[in-house]
């Protein structure tokens, strides 16, 4: 799909909802000022690939490793599958998903290639709805987290059987989050720029537009967009606003409240007379589950924050965003940041629970001990064959008789 100045939507949601700053080559017959300008945000926009490098990087390895070690310790060991890590289990995977099918993604499209999408417009949609449905299954499940915390510990049902499946709970989770992403599926869409359609929006307004004039055979880019029209405007916003309310706003107070209650009870719990190592034992062990989902609460409204902050600013008050160059490095920021929630979480894991690090050891060294038992049965298996071999055309017999190795050779 290609679009000219005049016939572009204007209205863009999601994740890509900026302007596209395409820099041409050749800037010779440019002004002074508008060829520094240019070089300026041309440097800008490398700096900001270089780290968005970085950044997804790391979270592509740490996620993928550490949440692939954490479903295989819940998998192996039957005492890791507790209510708590049950329930982390939808965090992993939604984790999971952000690093294999979004960041790999988004490094091939904003790094490599420069923001050319090349993988179609099915793919973009495949894309953009499955960062949206991880996104909502992370917030539904720190909700779920919370509220079964804080019933758990204010309300002293701490057994298994007291408290009600987690079947129902995960199962909503994970289709309520499907169906809220659907628009993200339907209004995802391929859109070609050429270089002389959006120069324009790379310059202050201070250049009039009739000293942008580029060819038009420069060389287009694709890129993967959520695109709503201009006559959508009121439905994109109240759709919108219902998403920041449903899934930040409401999630954020019920989180802070129950994070709240939590804390405050376990640490203000008094055991009767002199505690008993069993007793400090449950506490630690209680105490570092409430660290566990306040880093997880934190760590959700630090890093997704910024990124409803944006939004919500960009599509109301637009004008504040329209005037300034540096908008595309505004959004790189707060997107980066936003993923960078999974690879929070995938650390928090792994540093506050210390039975889920004996777990990996475990595994560690059962990887290690089959590594090794692979290469010893290998290397069995080569002296038996090596014992069998011929020796100047003549086969040799091996016996032991009486702890004593003999030979005989058969001519």
């Amino acid at each position: 799909m290609a679009y000219s100045n005049e016939t572009a939507p204007d209205y863009y949601d999601g994740y890509d909802g900026t302007y596209d700053y395409f820099i041409p080559a050749n800037m010779s017959h440019r002004p002074q000022g508008e060829m520094q300008v240019i070089e300026e945000l041309r440097f800008k926009l490398l700096i900001s690939r270089v780290v968005l490098g970085v950044v997804y990087g790391s979270i592509l390895f740490v996620c993928t490793v550490g949440n692939l070690l954490l479903l295989v310790v819940m998998y192996r060991f039957k005492k890791a599958r507790t209510r708590a890590n049950r329930l982390l289990v939808n965090l992993v995977l939604s984790d999971l998903l952000t690093s294999l099918l979004c960041v790999t993604f988004n490094i091939d499209y904003y790094v490599v290639r420069g923001e050319d999408w090349v993988f179609g417009a099915p793919m973009c949609a495949i894309v953009n709805y499955i960062k949206t449905v991880s996104l909502y299954v992370s917030t539904n499940t720190l909700v779920t987290m919370a509220v079964d915390r804080c019933i758990a510990v204010t309300s002293g049902l701490r057994t298994e059987n007291c408290r009600i499946s987690l079947t129902v709970p995960i199962t909503l989770v994970w289709i309520v989050s499907a169906l809220l992403a659907i628009p993200d599926a339907i209004f995802s869409d391929t859109v070609q720029f050429h270089a002389a359609d959006i120069a324009i929006m790379a310059l202050p307004s201070t250049f009039p537009a009739t000293n942008v004039s580029l060819p038009h055979h420069d060389k287009a880019k694709t890129y993967c967009r959520r695109i709503w029209s201009i006559d959508q405007r009121m439905a994109y916003r109240a759709n919108y606003l219902f998403l920041f309310v449903a899934e930040f706003a409401i999630p954020v107070t019920i989180m802070t409240v129950c994070s709240a209650l939590v804390a405050r009870k376990v640490w203000d719990r008094k055991f009767p007379g002199n505690i008993n190592p069993w007793q400090l034992r449950a506490q630690k062990r209680s105490r570092r589950k409430t660290v566990l989902l306040l880093l997880l609460v934190a760590s959700f409204c630090l890093c997704l924050g910024p990124f409803y902050v944006y939004a919500l600013i960009r599509d109301f008050f637009g004008h504040l965003l329209h005037s300034e160059s540096t908008n595309t490095m505004i959004f790189y920021i707060v997107e980066a940041v936003a993923m960078a929630n999974c690879l929070i979480d995938t650390l928090a894991y792994v540093a506050v629970d210390n039975r889920m690090r004996r777990y990996i050891g475990k595994l560690l060294v059962c990887f290690s001990c089959q590594s090794k038992g692979n290469n010893a049965a290998r290397a069995d298996a080569e002296t038996k064959m090596g014992r069998s071999s011929t020796y100047g055309n003549t086969p040799i017999q091996m016996r032991v008789r009486r702890g004593k190795t003999e030979a005989s050779s058969s001519l």
